[in-house]
């Protein structure tokens, strides 16, 4: 499968944005939101409930929205479920932000959200679609690994998703453990995510390395 790769880097790059298109809506919500009692990054704050069980919504649900909306009547101050977007934090932003903090979750990651067949599920508690591992999610994996110098998990996560191919060479969105489709076939954010990861590290992101305080140093 993988000589299918090689050739265009424009698309490739039209891909990872697409990608990171994705990525960056979750980055502000979980940038800062490090538990100290967990000692790692988390998903969520101020996580609005349709009943009144949780505590009283802050002043962000007091803004008044151009389009109609639900009234959020309690939320929950904190939402620590593992998410998958939270390896983010090292690739691409590879933020250097709390270096010890980013570890703990991405140790967190690979532990909480393994699947049953091997790679990795999406978050914690999905039930989409029967919640089932995700190829794509399991190459973010490996491109974090990478990013951190970790070349045996990243090689390890490839060839996991590789294995998981069909007959006619396509990935699927979700896989069963026994490596059969899940759902969507093929799901191009699966391709992209394999290009990435099976290629060597786009010019893109080393060129543009993060300064201490995870910023984008442009030169």
């Amino acid at each position: 499968m993988l000589h299918l790769l090689a050739g265009n880097s424009i698309a490739l790059t039209i891909l990872l944005w697409m990608v990171q298109a994705w990525m960056v809506q979750t980055w502000v919500s979980w940038y800062l939101l490090g538990h100290e009692s967990r000692g790692r990054y988390v998903r969520a704050v101020e996580i609005a409930r349709r009943d009144d069980e949780g505590e009283p919504p802050g002043e962000a649900y007091d803004r008044a929205l151009a389009y109609p909306n639900r009234r959020v009547p309690s939320v929950d101050r904190l939402d620590a479920r593992l998410d998958s977007s939270l390896l983010g934090l090292v690739w691409p932003f590879r933020t250097r932000v709390r270096p010890e903090r980013v570890r703990a979750t991405l140790d967190a990651i690979a532990d909480g959200l393994a699947a049953p067949g091997g790679g990795l599920l999406r978050h914690e508690g999905d039930v989409y679609a029967g919640g089932h591992e995700w190829p794509l999610v399991t190459l973010w994996q490996g491109l974090s690994a990478r990013a951190l110098g970790d070349g045996e998990t990243h090689r390890a996560t490839l060839a996991h998703v590789v294995s998981r191919r069909t007959a006619l060479d396509l990935l699927p969105e979700q896989v069963f453990p026994d490596g059969s489709p899940a759902w969507v076939l093929p799901l191009g954010w699966s391709h992209a995510m394999l290009l990435c990861a099976a290629r060597a590290e786009l010019a893109l992101l080393q060129e543009h390395p993060t300064d201490d305080a995870g910023h984008r140093e442009h030169r």
